[in-house]
């Protein structure tokens, strides 16, 4: 209804449909350290370029990255900061998030734990596929590696997270997937 509306306000040449789905909360990470949260953007981005396939060249979707959308509105932490973080992929229907470390003797053997969790989904996309971006050579590098080296700390887990999430967005957009 809405895009009705708003249609017959303005001859629209493109509709951006905007949503965050990244979970804003994380209240049971430490009970269920790693989860799949459903894409509801992109799910509802599909249904309504199936329901009105008349609009699928005018819509677009608009997209968040892998963090909710207030989390732009956060103050950053103080040192020395929670003592985990998120390693986080996107999936056609859902983003895969594991907490992992940030310090402790063995957060390392943990984070690399995290990281094969994830490489080892079946939604993960192995390198030489279609889709395939830095974010998973990293996360492959990172869940088969050896000693402390490219274990990576939330920056970089934030970092990889993002570069996968945009080349993967991007190449599902235009069609490329």
């Amino acid at each position: 209804m809405a895009i009705e509306l708003l249609g017959a306000l303005v001859p629209w040449r493109t509709l951006v449909l905007t949503a965050g789905a990244f979970p804003r909360g994380m209240d049971d990470i430490d009970v269920q350290p790693t989860r799949t949260a459903v894409r509801h953007d992109w799910r509802l981005h599909h249904l309504v370029r199936t329901v009105r396939p008349e609009l699928a060249r005018r819509l677009v979707s608009g997209d968040y990255f892998v963090e909710h959308a207030c989390s732009a509105n956060t103050a950053p932490v103080r040192q020395p900061g929670p003592g985990w973080s998120l390693l986080r992929y996107t999936t056609p229907d859902g983003f895969l998030i594991a907490r992992a470390p940030t310090r402790g003797l063995d957060h390392v053997s943990r984070v690399r734990a995290q990281a094969r969790w994830i490489v080892e989904h079946n939604g993960f996309r192995e390198l030489g596929d279609p889709g395939h971006a830095e974010g998973e050579r990293w996360l492959r590098d990172c869940a088969y590696g050896d000693g402390s080296k490219g274990s990576g700390n939330a920056e970089t887990w934030l970092r990889a997270g993002h570069t996968q999430h945009m080349d993967f967005v991007g190449r599902l957009v235009t069609g490329a997937l």
